[in-house]
């Protein structure tokens, strides 16, 4: 599914790693090289299509070997040098700083507790811009046996470290072992504790026909449901409904998602859901991290019943 070259640059005493450069692509080549001083030819990997390079660097490792402290600074482009060679990154995307307190890792190196903010420039030593910080909190008993959660609650602050929201969610995996979230549930809480909104979400992958997409996380539908409380989730406390289609057969070649439909259903004064609206998407000029450089959207939108839909945009 990718291809990466790492560089591990420095240990502390007990081997762990304090700085490492990891440059993703969507593939790999075999190259034929030249040594300069013997003429000897040999067959190289070089990966193509980079998707992107990632600084990370590691502090304050508890003695389990795991590092209380990660900055991972992302970057769009740079040069990398075969068989080992340096990682040069270019084109700063964004920095992330996760920090976990060292008693708030399970015995398995999973975090319990731990802050990510996320910042827009600067450097791993000196972040700058910072857009959002969230506060993540997992029982031990939220992991299962593959360290995937089952539970979290994400309080979430903005730049201005203000509250904007607390979310408690729910995870049900595939059963493939490919780690495909197939349904999920989202509270939204404001900061007295109100509920905001109920969103239950339900994907469904096509292992049979399309299983690399599958591996990527790409579904092949997902129904996303809104409600105003928790329980009962039914037509009579429905806020909206979606329904997403991906047209897997238009995927690139990364399985970035070329066509799209949206379909959006409300309820009605009756408790009955209508089709408001339906968005078929176009993405073109896809970059190889996935980010459409042309996208065209039509939207059609139908009456009061529900039907008899005409493009308003």
């Amino acid at each position: 599914l990718d291809y990466q070259e790492v560089r591990n640059d420095g240990y502390d005493l007990r081997g762990n790693v304090l700085n490492q450069t990891i440059a993703t692509y969507s593939g790999v080549e075999k190259i034929e090289i030249t040594n300069p001083e013997t003429g000897a030819k040999k067959l190289v990997d070089k990966g193509v299509n980079l998707l992107d390079i990632k600084v990370i660097t590691n502090a304050n490792y508890t003695g389990l070997g795991y590092a209380s402290s990660t900055t991972i600074a992302k970057y769009a482009s740079g040069t990398v040098e075969l068989e080992g060679g340096k990682i040069t990154p270019a084109d700063l995307i964004d920095i992330t700083v996760i920090t976990t307190p060292p008693d708030q890792f399970d015995l398995r190196g999973n975090a319990l507790s731990q802050t990510i903010k996320k910042y827009s420039g600067g450097t791993s030593n000196q972040p700058t811009g910072l857009i959002e910080t969230q506060q993540i909190t997992n029982a031990a008993t939220d992991y299962d046996f593959h360290n995937r959660l089952s539970h979290s609650v994400v309080d979430t602050y903005n730049s201005d470290g203000k509250f904007v929201d607390k979310q408690v969610i729910n995870y049900t995996y595939d059963t493939f072992g490919y780690g495909n979230v197939v349904d999920q549930t989202i509270a939204r809480y404001d900061q007295p504790g109100t509920l905001i909104d109920y969103k239950t979400l339900h994907n469904e992958y096509d292992y049979t026909n399309y299983p690399q997409a599958a591996r990527k996380g790409v579904a092949t539908q997902t129904t996303v449901k809104r409600y105003t409380i928790i329980n009962p989730p039914d037509d009579t406390t429905l806020i909206d409904r979606q329904e997403i289609y991906n047209n897997m057969s238009t995927l690139d070649n990364l399985y970035n998602i070329v066509d799209q439909k949206i379909e959006t259903y409300k309820v009605d004064a009756t408790s009955t859901q209508q089709l408001v609206s339906t968005k078929t998407i176009h993405n073109s000029a896809i970059s190889a991290r996935g980010d459409a450089g042309v996208q065209e959207i039509t939207t059609e939108t139908t009456d009061g019943s529900g039907a008899n839909a005409k493009v308003t945009s």
